[in-house]
């Protein structure tokens, strides 16, 4: 994978707080809360400026292609130096938000400058900790797909695909493989089989067991919903998501794994 800080870039997805899953918060009750994803996008770019070493300076490129957000958020973006594209796409009917990071993801391969080679997606609940090493990068795949560490995946959707399980909250892509538009004619085309919830981390799934240029990298992240690792040797980013009460056993787990990682990786 041909990476550099100049030929890549950082593309996250933002939703209002009317999307789909506050929406379906209020039906089911299946979230913890509602979520805030236009800050934890201000969140996230912040840490990411601050933490991700060599690529902290990055094009960042935020992409709105359902609701809009407040201006307020926009103005925020202004002074983050963001790329910021507030275009509504034709999509999937869905009670979920997540097919949306793959209609952004196709915008960006088919609209971001000539000289951005590569992308970098994340999450918006994800906060960077420290910078991701250059030799991560140094592969002969054209996609890093994130994964997750065996006691995670325990808890996951059950593996159907070669026992093969993506987590699509980091996805780095050579533009020119087309992941997005991949992954939506898979999703397209799909068959549920049990929760619409998971159908495009499925779909991701199928590709990486019939690719051998997707390479899945697992344990990327620590936080909300996921077990204490003892290796952290991939863990890069925190992960929780922006809602109206704060939980202290989590602030806690953050502050002693920072204070690892120094100790680990400084």
């Amino acid at each position: 994978m041909n990476i550099s800080s100049t030929n890549t870039a950082l593309i996250l997805t933002v939703d209002s707080k009317d999307c789909n899953n506050n929406k379906r918060q209020d039906e089911t009750q299946e979230f913890y809360d509602y979520r805030d994803y236009e800050q934890e996008s201000i969140d996230c770019v912040k840490a990411w400026r601050k933490n991700a070493g060599w690529l902290k300076d990055i094009e960042i490129w935020i992409h709105s292609p359902q609701n809009d957000v407040d201006a307020q958020t926009v103005s925020e973006y202004n002074k983050l130096s963001i790329n910021f594209v507030n275009e509504k796409l034709d999509m999937i009917e869905s009670s979920y938000g997540f097919f949306n990071v793959h209609y952004s993801g196709q915008w960006m391969e088919e609209n971001l400058p000539s000289h951005i080679e590569n992308t970098i997606h994340i999450d918006l609940d994800m906060e960077i900790l420290r910078e991701i090493p250059l030799h991560v990068f140094q592969t002969d795949a054209k996609v890093l797909l994130g994964g997750y560490f065996e006691n995670d995946a325990k808890h996951q959707r059950k593996p159907i695909f070669d026992g093969i399980l993506s987590n699509t909250g980091f996805i780095v892509a050579d533009r020119q493989f087309k992941f997005y538009e991949k992954i939506l004619n898979e999703i397209k085309s799909f068959k549920v089989i049990g929760r619409e919830y998971d159908i495009e981390e499925y779909c991701a799934d199928k590709m990486a067991s019939e690719s051998e240029e997707i390479e899945i990298v697992n344990g990327y992240e620590q936080g909300e919903g996921y077990s204490v690792s003892e290796d952290l040797t991939n863990v890069w980013f925190w992960h929780e998501h922006k809602t109206e009460k704060r939980d202290h056993n989590l602030m806690m787990q953050k502050l002693k794994l920072i204070k690892r990682l120094r100790n680990e990786f400084s």
